[in-house]
């Protein structure tokens, strides 16, 4: 592993992103790598974050604070590494994540970065770190590794995939996972993100009524565009506090959110 000469630093948020803050440059340039990483990981933008909501979720409120630290080479962004802080519960934890150029990974960079904020969110007296991460699902067997429906699968498929806390779901063992296990952190829950492909199969009216028939008349589809409706605030609210601690937590050092 050749290692890339590189600075941390912490990246202000700017005030604004029309060009009259020196900032900006460097949250955009931030927030292109991030999505060029995304899109890296799932070959498409379906995850994409514009700048300016990247920026409206990195200014501090009363609700959470969140940090930002940049590695650079040779004066180019080539990793981020993002800390979100929560104020009004789970204040003894932070939430991080750590972004690298894909031209630029086995070099240190994630190590360097990682471990800038580990040493940040300490000095915010958190004690606690959670992380995320991402694992496209594969076609079995389409890396030549074993899979489901392959003879060998059942023998080997500890060596391939780790097992959460919670007993649900696992992740394979790829390079986003030995990360997270190099760095001393555990893997207690596993998420899906479930994709439907509306230029296949039955339209998605004809789904829709199936759906509805099948639930029955006590449910109705409720949405909204921009701010949340006042006579849905209270409920809504509710359902994202108990979603917070709903699912299994295994070890997870969770309080339910407020």
């Amino acid at each position: 592993m050749t290692q890339l000469p590189i600075t941390v630093e912490a990246l202000p948020i700017p005030a604004s992103l029309d060009g009259t803050d020196p900032a900006a440059a460097d949250f955009a340039a931030a927030a292109a790598l991030v999505n060029e990483s995304m899109r890296h990981l799932w070959g498409s933008g379906d995850f994409d974050e514009s700048v300016r909501a990247r920026l409206a979720a990195h200014r501090p409120g009363p609700l959470r604070r969140r940090l930002l630290l940049a590695a650079r080479s040779n004066g180019t962004i080539v990793g981020v590494a993002e800390a979100r802080l929560p104020l009004l519960d789970n204040t003894r934890s932070a939430y991080v994540h750590v972004t690298v150029d894909p031209a630029a990974r086995r070099s240190g960079v994630g190590r360097r970065l990682y471990a800038a904020v580990e040493q940040a969110v300490a000095a915010a007296g958190r004690t606690t770190l959670m992380a995320e991460t991402e694992h496209p699902c594969r076609q079995p067997g389409a890396d030549g590794r074993p899979g489901p429906g392959n003879g060998t699968w059942a023998a080997s498929r500890a060596a391939h995939v780790l097992a959460p806390g919670s007993g649900a779901g696992s992740v394979p063992r790829d390079e986003a996972a030995g990360f997270a296990l190099a760095n001393r952190f555990g893997l207690e829950q596993v998420e899906r993100v479930s994709r439907l492909d509306l230029a296949e199969g039955r339209p998605p009216r004809v789904q829709l009524e199936a759906a509805v028939a099948e639930a029955g008349s006590g449910y109705a589809v409720e949405f909204w565009q921009g701010a949340c409706p006042e006579e849905t605030v209270a409920g809504y609210a509710l359902l994202k506090q108990r979603m917070s601690t709903d699912a299994p937590t295994a070890g997870l050092d969770l309080e339910e959110e407020r």
